[in-house]
């Protein structure tokens, strides 16, 4: 049940310590072979980081949202069902559509991540930090007069938009 939490978490120390990241998360089958896995979940979580991402985030899969929203509907019956769907249910508070393109990502600034962190001390300290960074690369990139500024650019443009949409 913490494995979004830990992503958000994971995201945002990143991006506060100057080190943005992207990347993709779905499901599927995957076979791990001499320490390589294969299958559809590696791949579909490269082709959301390298087709889908386009900017620090983590891109969440049509697949993976099928799945937590279907169990969040509680369809399996009983104590297991039950508790699956509130599970299912806790997840789906760290996703959201954003605004960027409509993609699904992880919430790593919005409010459930921010509720679920609330004992973490100075977690508005690192969330202010990566908007410092967001706006600082967004800034530099805007400078460029080049194909790549003006493609950073866009990309740090819509971070900080992030950013500052999930603090109001």
């Amino acid at each position: 049940a913490n494995a979004l939490q830990n992503c958000a978490a994971m995201m945002a120390i990143s991006l506060a310590d100057g080190n943005p990241i992207r990347g993709g998360l779905d499901v599927g089958t995957a076979i791990l072979d001499g320490g390589e896995l294969f299958g559809a979940a590696p791949v579909k979580a490269y082709v959301l980081e390298s087709k889908c991402a386009h900017y620090p985030r983590l891109v969440v899969g049509e697949t993976l949202v099928t799945v937590l929203t279907q169990v969040a509907e509680g369809r399996a019956g009983g104590v297991r069902g039950q508790a699956e769907s509130d599970i299912a249910e806790r997840l789906l508070t760290f996703l959201k559509q954003d605004d960027f393109d409509q993609r699904v990502i992880v919430d790593y600034a919005g409010a459930a991540f921010r509720k679920a962190m609330k004992d973490v001390p100075d977690l508005n300290r690192l969330l202010d930090m990566a908007l410092a960074l967001a706006v600082n690369s967004r800034d530099h990139f805007e400078l460029r007069r080049d194909a790549e500024g003006a493609k950073r650019f866009a990309r740090y443009r819509a971070l900080v938009r992030y950013l500052e949409g999930a603090r109001s």
